[in-house]
């Protein structure tokens, strides 16, 4: 069965000094990536 979460939130708040940063997540599984190395 299920249980309930810990907390509330999964991650904590930010801090006001990060709340502009942005992460950008790519998800490449089974996608062909060509590289040409000279």
């Amino acid at each position: 069965g299920f249980t309930d979460p810990s907390s509330e939130k999964l991650l904590p708040d930010l801090l006001p000094q990060e709340q502009h940063v942005f992460t950008l997540v790519l998800d490449l599984n089974e996608t062909l990536i060509y590289s040409d190395w000279k």
